[in-house]
């Protein structure tokens, strides 16, 4: 089990910001606009396979280059932190995958957090919960940076608080059998919560090869999954009637409108019972925030769509 590594430099000299920087990101330039004060901080915690960033910036900031192999997710605290490829844009506002490549970056007095996973370690601990034709081949890319959902975004800042969390606590962290919990987490987090540019072979399950009118109710279910929704909602955003939306929805995606909310809020269960720690969290309050209320139904249901208990998931 490789070492752990740390670093934490507080700075206001603009050039040895910049040196640190490079050393941490060899491929991004990193210019500190000197009409204002500046204040850096940069923390880094890590070994071979996992490693969580922290970046603090009083004042203003730029930079220019490539992010190093891997797979990286971003997010920002507080103030701006801007990330452009070419003529995309990221949106920084909610989680983001951090796609490789050349890339533009601006710092406005912001506190940006990073957790990155080696490449390979990702692959070869991925291939435990895809299956080999299915997993991904390519790295993410830009227009493919945010969560698939908004229960996808939620799973990731738990697990990334989790993992920053730890990397704060020295001793936790240095624990081999912590980081062994962590990586795993993060990579099935990972894998449900963000879209990885996809081999020949890759398809998303939740496609829907049907018409507009099921494609914009599918994307408003998705869209709300963890708000109060009706099937004159779903009628209304699909601009259909409510009869015609249940027989498109059972036609083409095999359920009703509100079948496919109820698999949809059990994937965000699953995914925040992956994402969180047992000791904290607990089976009963996860479901309830995502509208079960009637736990033993909820359990039954879970069982049938995963093969296995809710309490399995969260201590797995």
């Amino acid at each position: 089990m490789s070492a752990v590594q740390r670093r934490d430099v507080a700075t206001s000299d603009r050039e040895l910001a910049s040196e640190v920087m490079r050393a941490a990101f060899p491929g991004i330039s990193f210019t500190a606009a000197d009409d204002r004060p500046f204040l850096f901080r940069h923390a880094v915690t890590g070994d071979a396979r996992l490693t969580a960033y922290s970046l603090t910036i009083e004042g203003t900031a730029s930079g220019t280059g490539t992010m190093p192999e891997g797979i990286a997710v971003g997010g920002v605290r507080s103030g701006r932190f801007d990330v452009s490829y070419d003529r995309e844009t990221v949106d920084t506002a909610q989680p983001y995958l951090r796609p490789p490549g050349e890339s533009r970056i601006l710092f406005q007095d912001a506190h940006v957090q990073l957790v990155a996973l080696d490449l390979e370690a990702f692959f070869a601990a991925a291939r435990r919960y895809v299956e080999r034709e299915k997993l991904p081949s390519l790295l993410p890319r830009p227009g493919r940076t945010a969560p698939l959902t908004p229960a996808a975004a939620r799973s990731w800042r738990i697990v990334s608080d989790r993992v920053l969390a730890a990397a704060a606590d020295e001793a936790a962290f240095d624990s081999p059998l912590v980081r062994d919990r962590l990586f795993d987490t993060m990579v099935r987090v990972m894998l449900s919560s963000f879209e990885i540019a996809p081999g020949a072979a890759w398809a998303d399950e939740r496609a829907v090869p049907a018409g507009a009118g099921v494609r914009r109710a599918v994307a408003y279910l998705d869209e709300h999954v963890a708000e109060h929704v009706t099937l004159p909602d779903v009628a209304e955003a699909a601009r259909l009637s409510v009869r015609s939306v249940q027989h498109v929805f059972r036609r083409h995606v095999g359920t009703t409108p509100l079948g496919y909310l109820r698999d949809r809020r059990l994937d965000a269960v699953r995914l925040e019972l992956i994402a969180s720690d047992p000791a904290e969290s607990t089976v009963a309050d996860i479901a309830r925030r995502w509208g079960f209320a009637h736990l033993s139904r909820f359990s039954q249901a879970y069982q049938a769509r995963f093969g296995e208990y809710p309490r399995v998931t969260i201590r797995s």
